[in-house]
């Protein structure tokens, strides 16, 4: 990982973090607020649209200098993707809402949930790394 990218990254982060906090409350009855040639709804499908927009034009910057993605940055991204959705799903919830627990006898609340991913994501990094190469140098870390 370039610095580059962790700088430009981080900026996108931060527009991302602040995105959530101001819109993740939304109302349906919010999302049906209109005005002249839009309304919150066809904004929010507009702003996911630009999203895969540029994430093509990314792909065609970096098939032009003949940069393929490895299996493992493959499976990296579809984890990240779903990181996504599970993030935005949980910022979403109240506190109270992260401490209910599931319809069936047993199941775990939201917070147990994430708990158990936590744990669970050491656990699968700790393996893999484990079973690496002793003298392979990791990439640097992540702010």
């Amino acid at each position: 990982m370039g610095q580059i990218a962790e700088s430009a990254l981080e900026k996108l982060r931060a527009e991302r973090n602040e995105t959530l906090r101001l819109l993740l409350g939304l109302t349906e009855e919010e999302c049906r607020i209109r005005w002249q040639g839009g309304n919150v709804n066809h904004e929010l499908r507009n702003f996911a649209s630009h999203y895969m927009d540029h994430m093509q034009h990314l792909n065609k910057i970096l098939r032009h200098q003949n940069r393929w993605f490895t299996e493992a940055e493959l499976l990296l991204q579809q984890a990240q993707a779903l990181h996504g959705e599970l993030e935005t799903m949980v910022l979403s919830l109240s506190d109270q809402e992260m401490s209910v627990p599931g319809p069936d006898e047993g199941d775990w609340n939201a917070l147990q949930v994430i708990e158990h991913m936590a744990s669970n994501e050491r656990m699968y990094r700790q393996r893999i790394l484990e079973n690496l190469p002793a003298d392979r140098s990791p990439a640097p870390a992540t702010s």
